[in-house]
């Protein structure tokens, strides 16, 4: 029996990394073809992976930590709380196994980890989830993500929810802020994710990200990368061709202005 309520903590940290390796290696499995699968660029592709898990983590349990620091000694111990603890657990294994299952979905539309067209998702929820039902078997998945979550909490009880912990508001403290610190370093420090850039190849770079952190950034930058997705000619093409189709003469410049106004006239 655990005397450390942050016991939970450090099992849901780990399930997370865990989750995150498994997606990770899945994704891998769906583009095997694509990847550059020299041992060099995947120990990059995985130890990035693993450093975007650690911070994505940081984030995504900062209410988890604040709740372990805040709930008094007292009530932590009753069987009342052991019935909240165990809700909590199964529900963060379900959303860390649905966030895991919606990139496999959104990595086999887009072959990449979610971004800003995720983001477009959240806000256009009621088009998205209708378009969802309409495609895959959305209650049978939820219902087996859902049994799967209460399966591990139910295999790994003894060690999430015996817990007898006998700290003291102030060793809590101690815990528990170095875990609230870590996400607003990251925060400060890390912009977008350049330590992802680890090959010149865009599945090993998208292999690298964590989808979550991902997610978080393209709230954060609220930008996607044109060039990335939409196919362009550079602009001495696009003018080239648009000479010819225009049918300029030979006094033409032979470098055009990147804006060219034409007054069309029409007659009814």
């Amino acid at each position: 029996m655990s005397q450390n309520r942050f016991s939970f903590l450090y099992f849901m940290i780990f399930g997370f990394i865990v989750v995150s390796f498994l997606t990770r290696l899945v994704l891998l499995g769906m583009n095997i073809e694509d990847v550059d699968m020299h041992l060099t660029t995947l120990l990059k592709t995985f130890g990035s992976g693993l450093f975007y898990d650690l911070v994505a983590a940081s984030y995504y349990f900062i209410p988890l930590v604040i709740y372990l620091i805040v709930i008094p000694q007292k009530f932590f111990n009753t069987k009342i709380h052991k019935i909240i603890l165990t809700l909590i657990a199964v529900s963060i294994v379900f959303a860390m196994l649905f966030g895991g299952v919606s990139e496999y979905f959104f990595w086999e539309e887009f072959g990449k980890r979610f971004n800003f067209i995720a983001v477009d998702y959240l806000v256009y929820t009621h088009e998205v989830i209708k378009n969802i039902q309409e495609s895959y078997p959305l209650p049978a998945i939820l219902s087996a993500i859902a049994a799967v979550s209460a399966g591990v909490i139910y295999l790994f009880r003894k060690h999430l929810l015996e817990i007898r912990d006998r700290s003291t508001l102030m060793q809590r403290l101690k815990r528990g802020v170095p875990f609230l610190l870590l996400p607003l370093i990251a925060f400060i420090v890390l912009d977008k994710q350049g330590l992802s850039n680890v090959s010149g190849n865009i599945y090993n770079n998208e292999l690298a990200k964590n989808g979550t952190y991902s997610l978080f950034s393209a709230f954060r930058h609220n930008e996607l990368d044109y060039d990335e997705f939409y196919k362009t000619l550079s602009i001495s093409e696009v003018m080239a061709n648009l000479k010819k189709l225009e049918h300029f003469d030979d006094k033409t410049p032979k470098y055009l202005p990147q804006t060219i106004r034409k007054n069309i006239t029409i007659s009814f």
